[in-house]
């Protein structure tokens, strides 16, 4: 085997969806900034400013989705930048499966008995259910997870921008088409 080759399989490639993960969070905040400061005063983008917009909206995707993984621990009412336990958000009360968690506990003692803590019991199972039949299906459950915390922290920030920008009377893009995400909509539209 060739050493390209075996940088080739230690590095898997990123799917379609996965790139789509970070261009859009990251064009609709290119966007906003872009249209809601000036307007549109450019002509048609040629080849390349769109292979650089795009470059770019990628770039700012991925600082999206690290402002996400940074305050994704404050939504769980802890301090910003915290890593969260595998079990934040799935046994709490308002978690997804509330009151169960003494039984995962007892299950993952018996499947696993060297192991004492609660997360080295939770890592080993989702690695195996990663290598399992089921491991495309949990992958593609990732990605989705990732795409909609990214493009809720894109949207959350295209709402500050806008409110921004309106302030500091840059009304090119319009506030009403934020309101669906609020009651009402506030006195600055």
């Amino acid at each position: 085997m060739s050493t390209f080759e075996a940088i080739r399989m230690d590095r898997p490639s990123l799917s379609p969806y996965q790139y789509l993960t970070f261009l859009l969070p990251g064009a609709l905040v290119l966007f906003v900034v872009v249209y809601g400061w000036n307007g549109w005063p450019y002509g048609d983008p040629g080849a390349g400013a769109i292979l650089g917009l795009s470059a770019a909206a990628f770039m700012i995707g991925h600082a999206l989705a690290a402002l996400a993984n940074y305050f994704q621990a404050s939504w769980w009412g802890h301090l910003p930048g915290r890593r969260l336990q595998s079990s934040e958000g799935l046994f709490a009360a308002g978690g997804r499966y509330p009151g169960t968690q003494q039984e995962v506990m007892t299950a993952f003692e018996e499947a696993f008995p060297s192991m004492q803590a609660f997360e080295a019991r939770f890592g080993v199972a989702y690695a195996e259910a990663q290598a399992g039949p089921l491991g495309p299906k949990l992958q593609a459950l990732v990605e989705q997870i990732g795409y909609y915390r990214s493009m809720a922290t894109a949207s959350a920030l295209s709402v500050v921008v806008i409110v921004v920008f309106h302030i500091l009377g840059h009304r090119h893009l319009p506030f009403y088409l934020w309101t669906p995400l609020f009651r009402g909509c506030p006195p600055i539209c």
